[in-house]
């Protein structure tokens, strides 16, 4: 794998706390959630290929993938329960 294909851990590690303080948030919930969505949407044609090897390690990417599908749907569910309006 390449330097131009390496994977952006830092918008999943953006998008779950994001996803987090619109949990806690009181009033925010609305605007956190859509940045949480923003870098979940953003990370997922990020991760190409079938397993990425660093450090001595290879990480098979489905699950990775699977993993910001299931998140990007519990943002999205998140979204809408709690009244916010798809801008």
């Amino acid at each position: 794998m390449n330097e131009s294909q390496n994977i952006d851990v830092m918008l999943f590690e953006i998008g779950g706390a994001y996803e987090f303080l619109g949990d806690i948030s009181g009033k925010d919930k609305c605007r956190l959630y859509e940045i949480a969505r923003q870098a979940f949407e953003r990370q997922l044609p990020l991760i190409k290929g079938d397993s990425y090897t660093a450090y001595g390690h290879t990480t098979p990417l489905e699950p990775v993938r699977a993993d910001i599908r299931k998140h990007l749907d519990a943002v999205s569910k998140k979204y809408s329960d709690a009244g916010c309006q798809l801008h």
